[in-house]
């Protein structure tokens, strides 16, 4: 048996009018509500929040690798022969 899932009551105020009519169009366009229209949008907002946060760790990550590299200066051997040489091991 599945257990029950709670919903929690949230409040948004809208002060623009127009804001309002256009999310309720919204909504009844997809013949869904009001309360479901925004969790779509709240989930894909922060599914788009968090794919930036990780592409930008991943940035990170590679500015610090350059930054590695640069220092190290070449190492005189072309990358593909470092792969090929790793796969062999």
């Amino acid at each position: 048996m599945e257990p029950a899932i709670t919903r929690r009551k949230i409040s948004i105020y809208l002060d623009d009018p127009e804001l309002r009519r256009r999310l309720k169009v919204a909504a009844a366009q997809h013949d869904i509500s009001i309360s479901a229209f925004c969790e779509e949008a709240i989930r894909a907002k922060l599914q788009n929040v968090e794919v930036n946060a990780v592409l930008e760790a991943a940035r990170r990550a590679a500015r610090r690798l350059d930054e590695k590299r640069n220092k190290l200066g070449s190492l005189d051997i072309q990358t593909w022969e470092l792969v090929k040489d790793g796969r062999r091991r």
